[in-house]
C-alpha cells in the first residue's frame, strides 16, 4: 500500500472527494444539512483533486514532453464538458440578472474569475487551467533534477510566498493551493520507477502524512470555529491548514478503496465510487447549477428541510453523472461518424 496507491486508486479517491465537495456545498448554501465545521472541512475535497492533477500531469508529460500537445490533452478533457455547460449557465445567469459581454468572455475562456469579473462561474477551473499552464515547468525541473526533495521543497516554499502576496485578495482562495499541486508533482517523481530513487523512506512519508492528519483538522478546526470570519478569509485560514492533511486523506481514501475491493459485499459500492469518480469533472460543474437553481426557486419549489435537499443533492449527481455519459459516448463516436462521412 505505497504511495502508488494514489494512481491505482484515483477514480475511488475522486470519487469520494465529488461526494465530499457536493456535501460542503449543499451546506455553504442551506446552513441546514451539516453542522458548520464539517461543511468548511468538505473543502478539502478540491484539495485532494489539485494533489492528483499535480501527479497525473506529471506522468503526462513524461509520456509526451511537448508543451503544446500536453495542454491540448488536457483542454481536450476540459472543453467538450465545460463550453456546452458553460453556455447553460450563462443563459441561466442572464435570465437572472444582466450578463455583460466582458464576463461572457470571462466564463468561455476561463480567465473572468482572475480578473474579478462579476457573473464567474467558479474559481476552481480557472485556476486547474493556470496549474495546467504551470506544469510543464514544473514537472520539468523536478523531473530533472538529482536532488527532488530539496528542489520541490524549495518550489513549494516559494509557493507559498507566492500565495502569501495574495491576501486580502479573491485570488488566494486559489493560490493558497499551488503547494498541494507541486507536492502531487514530487510524489509522481518518487514514484517513477524509471527515474533516480529518492532517499526517503516510503513508509516515512506515509506515517508523517498520516500524522499529520489530525493536526491539520484541529489546526483548521481552531481557524474555523474560533477566529473571525474577516480574518478567515484574508488570511487564507480556511484553507492552509488543508495543506497539512490533503496527503494523508487521500492516501487513506486510497488504502479504503482497496479494502472494498478486497470484500465481495463493498465491491459493487467501490465501483460504483469509481465511476463517479471518472466524472468527477462533469459532477462538479452540473450540481453548482442545480444548487443554485433549487436556490433560487426554493419558495416555488417549497424546499426548506434537510430532507429536500438531499433529494437535490442526488439530483445533481446523477445529472452530472448523465451529462458525464453523454459527452463521452459524443466524444468517442466522432471518429466513427466522421469515417463514415468520409467513406459516403
Amino acid at each position: 500500500m505505497g504511495l502508488n496507491i494514489l494512481s491505482k486508486k484515483r477514480d475511488f479517491i475522486m470519487g469520494l472527494s465529488i461526494l465530499w465537495i457536493m456535501l460542503f456545498h449543499v451546506g455553504s448554501y442551506t446552513r441546514i444539512v451539516t453542522p458548520t465545521f464539517f461543511e468548511d472541512l468538505g473543502y478539502s475535497g478540491v484539495d485532494i483533486f489539485i494533489l492528483l492533477s499535480g501527479y497525473g500531469c506529471y506522468y503526462s508529460l513524461k509520456r509526451d514532453s511537448n508543451v503544446v500537445r500536453f495542454l491540448g490533452r488536457r483542454l481536450r478533457r476540459l472543453l467538450p464538458s465545460y463550453l456546452p455547460f458553460i453556455i447553460i449557465y450563462m443563459a441561466w445567469r442572464c435570465l437572472q440578472q444582466r450578463m455583460y459581454f466582458v464576463e461572457i468572455c470571462g466564463n468561455l475562456t476561463m480567465t473572468g474569475w482572475w480578473n474579478g469579473d462579476a457573473n464567474q462561474f467558479n474559481w476552481y477551473v480557472d485556476a486547474i487551467v493556470l496549474f495546467y499552464i504551470l506544469a510543464p515547468y514544473l514537472c520539468g525541473i523536478i523531473m530533472k533534477t538529482k536532488r527532488p526533495i530539496v528542489v520541490s521543497a524549495g518550489l513549494i516554499a516559494i509557493a507559498y510566498v507566492i500565495s502569501f502576496s495574495f491576501m486580502h485578495g479573491q485570488l488566494l482562495i486559489a493560490m493558497c493551493r499551488l503547494p498541494i499541486f507541486i507536492l502531487g508533482i514530487f510524489l509522481a517523481r518518487y514514484c517513477d520507477a524509471d527515474s533516480e530513487p529518492v532517499r526517503i523512506p516510503e513508509k516515512a512519508i506515509i506515517i508523517i502524512a498520516n500524522i499529520l492528519i489530525p493536526i491539520g483538522i484541529l489546526l483548521l478546526y481552531y481557524m474555523v470555529m474560533v477566529q473571525e470570519r474577516w480574518d478567515k478569509w484574508h488570511y487564507g485560514l480556511f484553507w492552509y491548514p488543508i495543506t497539512l492533511y490533503a496527503l494523508g486523506i487521500a492516501i487513506d481514501l486510497g488504502v479504503i478503496g482497496k479494502l472494498f475491493n478486497k470484500i465481495s459485499l463493498l465491491r459493487l459500492l467501490a465501483k460504483l465510487l469509481e465511476e463517479i469518480g471518472k466524472a468527477s469533472f462533469e459532477i462538479f460543474l452540473v450540481h453548482m447549477l442545480v444548487y443554485e437553481i433549487a436556490v433560487a426557486k426554493s419558495e416555488a419549489l417549497h424546499i426548506h428541510n434537510p430532507y429536500q435537499w438531499i433529494i437535490v443533492y442526488l439530483i445533481g449527481l446523477i445529472l452530472g453523472y448523465l451529462y458525464h455519459r453523454l459527452i463521452s459516448f459524443i466524444m468517442t463516436n466522432k471518429p466513427v461518424r466522421q469515417m463514415q462521412i468520409n467513406e459516403k
